[in-house]
């Protein structure tokens, strides 16, 4: 390959936001896609679309090693944010964290919810070697960083793992604690 040719050939590096599906991911999104019905009623097409949610949340429970109980679908990143943050008297949130999360914390996202609650911001400490469940995997940058609290005062701290499942050991009931 000559220079010029290196020089515009491009290198796409953020896998984590957009990959190709796996094979078996599209065929369960179609067929998921395919069922009609409200999950919520009792019909046999309500029956059917509840199905594919409790496998769903099935799968995805066995991935993180929680019940099914703990498993929360919302419709994106701000609701999901919200929802976590509720009813908690300290929130945390790193300052590269998922936007929804910044916005959030530094009052951009309304949300009825912040009100009352301590926000604190973590400072991210330099990668160590080896992973903990503590650390942050930033979700743009795939950098893993250990999280220093503010102060070193506890709360609940927000975190983009959407990234981080499947590809890093991830521990369900030591992220709860």
């Amino acid at each position: 390959m000559s220079g010029k040719a290196m020089a515009d050939a491009r290198v796409y590096l953020d896998w984590n936001a957009a990959a190709p599906l796996r094979p078996e991911a599209r065929a369960a999104m179609l067929a998921a896609m395919e069922t009609v019905g409200n999950p919520s009623s009792v019909h046999a097409e309500g029956r059917a679309a509840r199905a594919v949610i409790d496998r769903a949340r099935g799968q995805l429970a066995r991935l993180l090693g929680c019940d099914e109980g703990e498993i929360v679908f919302t419709s994106g990143a701000s609701e999901a944010i919200a929802t976590a943050a509720h009813g908690a008297a300290r929130v945390n949130a790193v300052a590269s964290a998922h936007d929804s999360a910044v916005r959030w914390c530094d009052g951009r996202l309304a949300s009825p919810w912040r009100e009352g609650a301590r926000i604190g911001w973590v400072t991210p400490a330099p990668a160590a070697d080896e992973l903990s469940l503590a650390e942050i995997a930033n979700g743009e940058t795939g950098v893993v960083q250990e999280p220093v609290l503010d102060g070193g005062k506890a709360g609940r701290l927000l975190v983009d793992a959407a990234q981080w499942i499947g590809r890093l050991p991830f521990d369900f009931a030591r992220a709860k604690s």
